[in-house]
């Protein structure tokens, strides 16, 4: 209920429900009685008259069913409106989850690069191995820490996505 689109949807349902209140209320006749005093070739003339608009029981119908055809397409597009955001939602909350468990993978990768670094590092002091791989081994930590970086990004993303899918995020 909190997204805009919806919100929108059902405030023109509203608006067309009192159209469409508006309109019976114009449909009813509005009878007029009054009197009369109009002196004529000077004599005078008094009467009463009663005026009712034709027709009596059917006006104003055309306009009565186009606001009903009005409000059921406003409600179907509520139904279609309402379908579409819980399928984004859905989408969205997937795409979310999935980039979480990505960021949860690289975290472990990166300890595991860092002990890979750490190691490499001790093996090249002691002189085990040459400064090639000690040169290698921190090439590769520093792109798992982009990567990271890139896919931590990602997921904040899909997570502002998700908020504003939920309409708790408005842009």
């Amino acid at each position: 209920d909190s997204n805009l689109e919806i919100v929108c949807v059902k405030q023109n349902i509203r608006a067309q429900n009192q159209h469409i209140a508006l309109q019976k209320k114009l449909a009813i006749p509005n009878a007029e009685m009054g009197i009369v005093a109009n002196p004529q070739n000077l004599q005078p003339y008094y009467g009463w008259y009663f005026q009712m608009p034709l027709p009596i029981f059917n006006r104003n119908q055309t306009q009565i069913e186009k606001a009903k055809i009005q409000r059921d397409i406003q409600y179907d597009f509520l139904t279609s409106s309402e379908k579409k955001v819980k399928s984004e939602i859905i989408n969205r909350h997937r795409t979310y989850l999935a980039f979480k468990n990505n960021v949860n993978r690289y975290i472990q990768i990166i300890n595991q690069a860092a002990q890979d670094l750490i190691y490499v590092k001790d093996q090249y002091l002691r002189g085990k191995t040459s400064i090639l791989d000690y040169l290698l081994m921190q090439r590769i930590w520093i792109e798992t820490e982009r990567e990271f970086d890139e896919t931590n990004f990602v997921y904040k993303k899909s997570y502002i996505d998700l908020l504003y899918a939920t309409g708790k995020l408005t842009k």
